[in-house]
């Protein structure tokens, strides 16, 4: 049985990879209470991302580094 923690969050930081993207959500999301999405590439369609997720699109490539602190500022 799968139990949410709404205590504990998750950052995930993407770049031009919806298909992976797509899976790693449908495996994490009921597990964590808070999940910040950083896209750093291309965008996504929007209903990709989880109606109670925060997300960021980058309006170019910056970095992993940029990406992750632009994260965890959420």
């Amino acid at each position: 049985m799968r139990t949410k923690n709404k205590n504990i969050g998750i950052g995930i930081i993407t770049c031009n990879s919806s298909t992976r993207f797509k899976q790693s959500i449908a495996l994490i999301k009921d597990y964590f209470g808070v999940i910040v999405i950083v896209n750093d590439g291309e965008p996504y369609h929007q209903e990709l991302y989880p109606a109670f997720a925060h997300w960021i699109q980058h309006k170019q490539n910056y970095s992993v580094a940029k990406s992750k602190n632009d994260d965890i500022k959420i």
